[in-house]
């Protein structure tokens, strides 16, 4: 009965682990969103001048705000592929409405 008990423990220790980790996924995408939103209106008053300005300010403002937990197993090379990343997502949902690779 008890090696049940602990195989339950463990089962519902990594769902709620996954969740967890589902979430803050999908907190980091919404505030580096956020973050590449204020980097294009920056760049309209000529404060950034490059698209790598803009990339580079917004990982600077990410490790900032992301928790330390997440910025610490997190280099700067997957960050850069993930800022990357979700500018292409954006822009692909702007042109029409979907995400569907049609930029």
């Amino acid at each position: 009965m008890d090696i049940l008990f602990e195989y339950r423990f463990v089962i519902a220790f990594v769902i709620g682990f996954i969740l967890f980790a589902l979430f803050e996924w999908e907190k980091t995408k919404g505030l580096i969103t956020k973050l590449m939103l204020v980097a294009k209106s920056m760049a309209k008053d000529y404060i950034l001048k490059s698209g790598e300005a803009q990339e580079k300010w917004v990982m600077i403002k990410a490790y900032q705000y992301l928790p330390k937990w997440i910025t610490t197993f997190m280099p700067e090379t997957v960050m850069r592929k993930l800022i990357n990343y979700l500018y292409h997502m954006a822009k692909d949902y702007v042109d029409d409405g979907e995400i569907n690779n049609s930029i």
